[in-house]
């Protein structure tokens, strides 16, 4: 009797470890956002990613953003999939660029243009330079994935 009593208590035990598991593996999987980096032209190098805090207003510049997360991944395809673990805050940021020189950091050309491919949530247009951080802004909780499309440096065209 007293066997099958610590034997019921053992599978007990180890029914709730599971339970808690599977729990703990729900919210991790609800609380991830997943970004998906599309048109990457060069597949080499190492993609780096930034997850910053929108700002309450468009007074904000890039430097004095709260940065909440930032990583980096090999360029092994066109797309790049990345699964960002939740962050404190629901409105984000997210900007990515390729490091083609292997310098650790974007380089910008004269005018404010990056010299190296970027993405940035929302798709902003670059031709006048880096976005406003508020048109890069997106709601994470109200979507599941973010799809950004890499800005590559278009090539000069020769004259004849």
């Amino acid at each position: 009797m007293k066997f099958l009593y610590v034997t019921l208590l053992f599978l007990n035990m180890f029914h709730q470890a599971a339970l808690a598991s599977t729990e703990e593996e729900k919210v991790t999987q609800q609380a991830l956002m997943q970004v998906q980096i599309d048109r990457i032209k060069n597949v080499s190098g190492q993609l780096h990613y930034q997850l910053f805090a929108c700002p309450d207003d468009d007074m904000h510049g890039w430097n004095e953003l709260t940065l909440l997360s930032q990583g980096q991944v090999a360029i092994t395809d066109n797309t790049v999939d990345l699964p960002l673990a939740a962050v404190a805050s629901s409105e984000v940021i997210f900007r990515a660029y390729q490091d083609l020189n292997n310098n650790g950091q974007l380089d910008y050309a004269s005018n404010g243009v990056p010299k190296e491919p970027t993405a940035f949530a929302n798709n902003p247009n670059l031709m006048l330079g880096m976005p406003k951080p508020l048109d890069a802004c997106v709601n994470w909780q109200n979507i599941s994935t973010v799809k950004v499309k890499m800005n590559n440096k278009r090539q000069r065209r020769k004259r004849d």
